[in-house]
């Protein structure tokens, strides 16, 4: 782990997270999600949930209830809806009774849970028939050995905590094993820019040899090679990392 803690950097940077996190801005993203999900009806849960962006694009005018349950207590004033209710909770021990819930959604949160046990909380509460849809960044597309090292390597030096990464075809391969069908995948891929000392040094939090390592891992994004294999573009001070997410659905059992 490259900073002492998850809560203490939530503490400090919830509001710079927010803004230097672009895909929680990503409208065409939150379309595709909401679309997977259609109509919510039922108990509701968003999972690693912030401050319940989903569920509040979702929307709880067809008498959803909403619950937005995150590890980290800082992130809930950060957005959400009045009429979502808020949980401090670690997502692999939901405080939640089984076969309780009729539908779970999750942006970007599998890989601070793992994806194991993840799944065996989703399949826990929900109930029969319950549905979920979950959105991940995936390494798809990474063919290279090289590449994908270096894209490893990349999300290693800024994570939050150690992270598990995925490919959609083995996330649902996943979902498959773990007692879910009716399984459905869609991609987003998308571009996302940063300012280079922003990214390196994420809001100061990072020590400054990690800001360094960062800053020569995507020197190698001037190469228009690798840029085109990767996504990952950098040109003056501004750098472009192209992301593309596994939107997975399905209903348990």
């Amino acid at each position: 782990m490259q900073i002492d803690s998850q809560e203490n950097f939530f503490e400090r940077h919830v509001e710079s997270y927010m803004s230097l996190t672009p895909w929680t801005r990503d409208q065409g993203l939150t379309d595709k999600i909401t679309g997977a999900v259609g109509t919510a009806q039922g108990t509701c849960v968003e999972l690693a949930a912030g401050g319940g962006q989903v569920a509040s694009a979702v929307g709880t005018g067809s008498g959803a209830r909403w619950f937005a349950i995150d590890v980290n207590r800082y992130m809930f004033p950060v957005g959400g809806d009045g009429d979502i209710v808020p949980i401090v909770a670690d997502g692999q021990d939901l405080p939640i009774k089984d076969d309780a819930v009729d539908l779970i959604v999750c942006r970007s949160g599998l890989h601070y849970i793992g994806v194991d046990r993840a799944l065996r909380e989703m399949a826990r509460v929900l109930r029969l028939g319950g549905r979920f849809v979950i959105a991940q960044k995936v390494a798809d597309g990474l063919e290279d050995a090289s590449d994908l090292a270096w894209f490893r390597e990349v999300q290693r030096l800024r994570s939050v905590v150690p992270r598990e990464w995925y490919f959609s075809e083995r996330l649902v391969d996943e979902f498959a094993r773990s007692g879910f069908s009716q399984l459905d995948l869609v991609t987003h891929d998308e571009s996302y820019e940063f300012d280079l000392d922003q990214w390196t040094g994420r809001d100061g939090f990072f020590s400054q040899e990690v800001s360094e390592q960062l800053a020569k891992l995507v020197e190698r994004g001037r190469d228009e090679r690798f840029a085109r294999r990767t996504g990952c573009h950098f040109v003056g001070h501004s750098l472009t990392l192209r992301y593309r997410w596994a939107i997975v659905s399905g209903v348990l059992g």
